[in-house]
């Protein structure tokens, strides 16, 4: 097991998973590779984002988390609604 890394030295494949929002698996990755707890590589991944959140597709906690399918569902159900009232 190596040594806990700070938040602003995280490897390049895992701020990908987060440039990508793929916390999880960020969080993952830290934890096989510094045998971390889910606490701790929780918090360290949490510390990242918060730090660099200016940086292009990195958003701080909770930030856009899951909106996107919100959105798509309303327009689904507005182009179903549409439909529902022309044909009737």
């Amino acid at each position: 097991m190596s040594e806990p890394q700070e938040a602003d030295e995280l490897p390049p494949d895992v701020v990908d998973a987060l440039r990508r929002g793929r916390k999880i698996d960020a969080i993952k990755l830290i934890r096989e590779r510094q045998g971390l707890d889910l606490k701790d590589a929780k918090a360290l991944v949490e510390r990242f984002v918060a730090a660099n959140r200016a940086e292009p597709g990195l958003a701080a906690p909770g930030e856009g988390v899951g909106a996107g399918w919100i959105v798509t569902l309303i327009a689904i159900v507005a182009i179903l609604y549409a439909l529902y009232t022309y044909a009737g």
